[in-house]
């Protein structure tokens, strides 16, 4: 899972995080080629705040106060939506305090931060797209799925609205019902499994 970071953050020193090759790694070509399904999640509330001497994930429920004082909508502080998709509670605040985080013995780096545009983060030429309810006739989502080489899924990270990006080439629908942002990324990655054979 990688975050994006924010540009108000001024984070001058991502560079520092790049991935360097190591012997035993495959070409960023050979990675960038295979089949895998990039998953996208737009639009993430994460954002910390001082509470003491602690740094906490903001979230509507524990900094509601908090958030109204500085005129924002605590409906839309949600960092509980990120948390549903991966099956792990990733240290957020470490983060995006540190930039990355790394295995408890330091070998592996587990998340990191990357820079805006998220776009220079995908494989090039695969097939982008977004979800949305409103997008028209629904679609099973194994009709979508390219027989080679990656994919990548934009899914809204909010608890209400559209994904609004400019790096995807259709926003389709997965279902004539409404559905939770955690709840269509494991529709998406089940048609996914099911067509390359993931068992």
């Amino acid at each position: 899972m990688a975050a994006r970071a924010g540009d108000k953050r001024g984070l001058k020193h991502l560079d520092e995080y790049e991935p360097k090759p190591a012997k035993h790694q495959r070409s960023l070509h050979d990675q960038m080629t295979e089949k895998r399904l990039v998953v996208v999640l737009e639009g993430a509330t994460l954002e910390t705040v001082k509470v003491g001497k602690t740094f906490e994930l903001l979230n509507c429920d524990q900094h509601k106060s908090m958030i109204m004082k500085s005129g924002r909508d605590p409906g839309k502080i949600r960092p509980d939506i990120t948390h549903q998709f991966p099956t792990i509670c990733p240290p957020i605040v470490q983060l995006l305090h540190k930039l990355c985080v790394r295995a408890a013995d330091g070998s592996q780096r587990l998340l990191r931060l990357i820079k805006n545009p998220v776009s220079d983060h995908l494989p090039p030429g695969c097939p982008r797209f977004s979800t949305s309810f409103k997008a028209g006739d629904a679609v099973c989502p194994r009709t979508i799925v390219p027989k080679d080489g990656p994919a990548a899924i934009v899914i809204g990270a909010f608890a209400h609205g559209a994904v609004n990006v400019d790096y995807t080439e259709k926003t389709l629908s997965i279902s004539n019902y409404p559905l939770s942002a955690a709840l269509t990324c494991a529709k998406m990655c089940s048609a996914f499994e099911e067509v390359w054979g993931v068992l």
